[in-house]
């Protein structure tokens, strides 16, 4: 499970007005990451930035059940941060 429940990641469009957003899950599989910044539980969709390919990545929607597919067939390790992380200061440590 990449969300657990007792993370508190935010509702998709609550971080709308931020500067930096806030990371709370990261995916790694292989080069490519996913930070986590936003989720909907019921459509389990989640809002954050995915880099498959240096310099290749975007803010978007992911669908965590592809994303946990992925992570089942490929191996990866997910981190849900105990208190948010800066997406810029993430992006680069990842980079």
């Amino acid at each position: 499970m990449i969300i657990s429940n007792d993370n508190k990641i935010p509702a998709l469009y609550s971080q709308e007005e931020a500067k930096d957003l806030l990371v709370y899950v990261s995916v790694k599989i292989g080069q490519a990451f996913w930070l986590l910044t936003e989720f909907d539980p019921e459509k389990k969709i989640a809002f954050g930035w995915a880099e498959l390919f240096a310099g290749g990545g975007e803010l978007g929607y992911i669908s965590i059940k592809e994303l946990e597919e992925a992570v089942d067939n490929y191996g990866g390790q997910i981190v849900n941060y105990k208190e948010p992380i800066p997406l810029s200061k993430l992006k680069r440590k990842f980079q």
